[in-house]
């Protein structure tokens, strides 16, 4: 023998010969013993691998009586052990899971009845929650002990659990030695009917599987128990005399009629259990991302449960991670955005229900898109490695096939370029390397010397038209240059990213980048920082800017390294921060189904209705389908308006303020000026100093440092002084100074 259980004797109270003593006085001493068949099973379950679902260094339960790998093997006085948990059958192989998505009525058989009836909800690349039906009846809305009540409720005096469990439950015995053998379901030990919702991370069952950890941290457990009645009970500790809800009540359990959900959900009062972004619990991530996802019209409990699964974001039939999705186009002119994506082949399909039909077969290996000839006639380009050479098949959308045909192509002795260009008038194509440009027509092509580098060019029109660019080359920073005037700065950070977009409403382009270490920065073109930025997100891969929210100012959207989408209004604070697939990537932003859309891979979601006008974006990451990194664009009449226009008082200020590290920026935001003249008193009134900003920027935000290091400690005021031909307006600043 190579392996054996030891089972703990000291459960069998009632054969110690001292138990008519233990158990003196108790009518029922059975209820105070327990079968071994539960830690058998438990013992039995570690053994093959199961992994524990308490925490095995304090003896805290993680899932409670609702799992085998916890309290669970005790159920029913050890006798009906629970099953084990949903992931862990699925792990296991004995069941398998139905993955479902908004928005759909689902309906889900009692896991004693039918075997494959956990429904899988997907929330992020590594979480997601499972939902199986429970139910304890031995007959028709009737449990054991609803029984025990209702026997004492007749004056007869109330019978023990197992009394009560033997006789009623259907159990077989052995006709010799009376011992238990089979039982009919498994769910008869536990304390109601109803569903469970499981919420799984797969991340952290990764990191605990092989310590016995998965449920060793409360905190983040990997299999949890979202508890109906809203409080996180389990693995707490309880002040409760009577009833400890640590190990699990009747109320975590979801059904309509659950009087003890409304306590913590008191709108829902009178309605059945909803389990949403707004609830307690709610569908958020452990990230803290909000998934959107809504389980609604939860039914009474039953051997036949049904909910219906909405996302208030996401279009219906989202995520779908084998779509691959690229970008939307209006192909056909019929004003309606078609969808692209790159599966097992080149794919297209209208924007209703996403039927792929497939273009072309996918290439080996990555490969490059674009549109060109977007004016009269838009064709679409793919480019991609194929026999040492470089492919170049250039596609039109034809309604006499309704369906995409070959327009030309070509191979070249190239290598698969950073990107592809196209062009606005005409069916050529541009492959951009580090230091030159191949233009491609149906008939020719030719070279062009450039600097790719990190460009961005702009020309916009209206009040403040303008013709500038910002450029970023590795170790020297930024250069922004902007009618005629030359800005340099952030020579240490190394920027991946790089767009523009007016994004505080002032007429003017502001830069939007992120850096190496997932750092979102907006920048006037002067160099200045917004109010609000840099803000350090963990910002992974290419960002996206546009009109989102129903507001006057576009918003920037970004991806975590976790997967996480990130909305970020102009002021640099989170709007949304929604639960997203690690392994999707940020496509673009376009008018979908007549809403504003963020499209990844695998997701659309969905938004405020969409404006007439996207002219002010950056919509996809090289600025558009063209990928040429140029803004041209109308932009809206500056908003400045305090002062005749001159000074923005409210976006003027000092900062850090107090000053105790040697120097303070003065930000002074302006409308049109000629000068600005800051003018430093002390509390007495006598001149300390006068700062003046060279290279004034109208309609922007300008920026001076105040050295200090030199200057005593106390209160000074700052007359801040914006002209424009005679007229002026001001705003004295109150600065604490500490050396």
């Amino acid at each position: 023998v190579s392996s054996g259980i030891i089972l703990p004797e000291t459960q069998n109270h009632l054969l110690y010969s001292i138990s008519s003593e233990i158990f003196a006085g108790l009518s029922q001493p059975c209820d105070y013993q327990f079968g071994l068949t539960g830690t058998f099973v438990l013992m039995f379950g570690i053994a093959v691998g199961l992994p524990p679902l308490w925490d095995l260094e304090t003896g805290e339960s993680g899932v409670g009586i609702f799992a085998l790998m916890d309290q669970g093997s005790n159920n029913g006085r050890g006798l009906v052990p629970s099953p084990p948990d949903p992931w862990t059958r699925v792990w296991a192989g004995w069941e398998s899971a139905q993955v479902v998505t908004p928005t759909q009525t689902v309906t889900v058989v009692a896991r004693d009845t039918l075997v494959d009836e956990i429904v899988r909800i997907n929330i992020s690349t590594n979480e997601y929650f499972l939902i199986e039906n429970r139910n304890n009846w031995v007959r028709e809305n009737v449990d054991i002990d609803s029984l025990r009540w209702a026997i004492g409720g007749l004056g007869i005096s109330v019978r023990g659990y197992v009394e009560v469990l033997l006789d009623s439950a259907n159990l077989q015995r052995d006709s010799t030695t009376g011992v238990v053998t089979s039982v009919p379901n498994y769910d008869l030990g536990l304390p109601g009917s109803g569903l469970l919702i499981w919420h799984i991370d797969e991340e952290r069952i990764t990191e605990g599987f092989a310590s016995q950890t998965v449920n060793g941290n409360r905190d983040r457990r990997g299999i949890d128990l979202e508890e109906a009645d809203g409080a996180q009970d389990m693995g707490y500790p309880s002040a409760f005399l009577f009833t400890d809800p640590s190990a699990g009540l009747w109320s975590d359990m979801w059904f309509d009629g659950n009087s003890q959900y409304t306590i913590a959900n008191p709108a829902f009062v009178n309605q059945s259990p909803s389990f949403g972004p707004d609830t307690y619990p709610s569908t958020r991530s452990n990230s803290g991302a909000d998934s959107y996802l809504e389980i609604n019209d939860i039914t009474k409990a039953g051997k036949v449960m049904t909910f219906t699964l909405a996302n208030s974001l996401l279009a219906d039939g989202f995520p779908d991670s084998s779509l691959q999705m690229e970008f939307l186009y209006d192909f056909d002119g019929d004003g309606q955005r078609e969808i692209i994506g790159m599966s097992d082949s080149l794919w297209w399909s209208g924007p209703g229900e996403i039927k792929p039909e497939g273009i072309t077969l996918r290439p080996v290996g990555d490969y490059r898109l674009a549109i060109t000839n977007s004016g009269p006639a838009p064709e679409l380009v793919l480019t991609f490695e194929r026999d040492g050479l470089l492919a170049v098949e250039i596609k039109s959308y034809s309604s006499t096939i309704s369906g995409f045909e070959s327009e030309w192509s070509a191979s070249l002795q190239l290598a698969l370029p950073s990107r592809v260009v196209g062009y606005t008038n005409a069916s050529k194509v541009g492959l951009f390397y580090d230091d030159h440009i191949v233009i491609i027509t149906p008939d020719s092509s030719w070279e062009e010397v450039t600097n790719e580098g990190l460009t961005v060019s702009w020309w916009t029109r209206g009040p403040l038209s303008d013709v500038g660019s910002v450029v970023h080359t590795s170790g020297e920073g930024l250069v922004s240059m902007t009618n005629g005037i030359t800005h340099t700065g952030f020579e240490e950070v190394g920027f991946v990213y790089l767009g523009v977009v007016d994004l505080d409403g002032d007429a003017e382009l502001e830069i939007i980048a992120t850096d190496t270490e997932g750092t979102v920065y907006a920048l006037n073109r002067n160099l200045t920082l917004l109010s609000g930025f840099p803000m350090e997100l963990d910002a992974a891969g290419p960002f996206l800017a546009g009109q989102i929210t129903g507001d006057d100012h576009p918003e920037i959207v970004t991806k975590t390294s976790q997967g996480d989408v990130l909305i970020i209004d102009w002021t640099g604070r989170i709007s949304f921060h929604l639960a997203g697939d690690e392994t999707s990537e940020l496509k673009m932003i376009a008018n979908y189904q007549g809403r504003n859309a963020i499209l990844t891979s695998s997701e659309v979601w969905l938004f405020d209705e969409a404006a007439a006008d996207e002219g002010n974006s950056w919509p996809s990451e090289h600025g558009g389908l063209l990928n040429g990194r140029f803004f041209s664009g109308s932009l809206s009449e500056s908003p400045v308006s305090a002062n005749n226009g001159i000074l923005d008082k409210k976006r003027t200020y000092c900062y850090p303020n107090p000053a105790d590290d040697g120097s303070t920026t003065l930000r002074v935001t302006v409308g049109e000026v000629d000068n600005i003249t800051i003018t430093v008193y002390d509390l007495a009134g006598f001149f300390v100093e006068r700062l003046k900003i060279a290279n004034v920027h109208s309609n922007e935000v300008n920026e001076v440092v105040w050295d200090v290091s030199q200057v005593e400690s106390g209160v000074y005021l700052a007359n801040v002084e914006a002209t424009l031909a005679g007229k002026s307006a001001s705003k004295i600043l109150k600065i604490a100074v500490i050396n």
